[in-house]
């Protein structure tokens, strides 16, 4: 066979020939609006279920994040709409909780707290006068 041959069925069958079986019908105009609507009906919806199964996924990798730097981050500052902005959000969020721990472990160092009970500066009750102890009692 050559080339002519094998060209000219393919140009047959990209351009069928009209039969007078099948009359050349134009779709009413009705007809092709309530297919549009339909279609962005059904485009709506799926969009609508592809976003809320995004925001679910979102909310569990939040949550996983959250659980698994538990005591390590603020979790307040976990925050974002992608993949990318939560990570991103951990670190801010460990930088920040990082920064409060060195400022509270540089406040426990400064402070000072005396060791034992304080000293006793009064006289034992049993050194005492029953009169001065009376008036030990009315000055409390």
């Amino acid at each position: 066979m050559d080339e002519e041959q094998i060209e000219q069925p393919i140009e047959n069958l990209a351009e069928p020939s009209p039969t007078a079986e099948e009359p050349a019908q134009e779709p009413e105009p009705t007809a092709l609006l309530a297919e549009l609507e339909a279609a962005r009906s059904a485009a709506t919806d799926h969009r609508l279920r592809a976003d809320q199964a995004e925001a679910q996924a979102l909310a569990a990798y939040r949550r996983a994040l959250v659980a698994e730097h538990k005591g390590q981050i603020i979790e307040e500052l976990i925050q974002g709409d992608s993949v990318e902005a939560l990570e991103a959000s951990l670190e801010t969020a460990r930088a920040a909780y990082q920064r409060v721990a060195d400022q509270t472990a540089q406040t426990i160092a400064a402070t000072q707290v005396p060791v034992g009970a304080p000293a006793r500066l009064e006289e034992p009750p049993e050194s005492l006068s029953p009169l001065d102890k009376i008036m030990r009692g009315l000055r409390r």
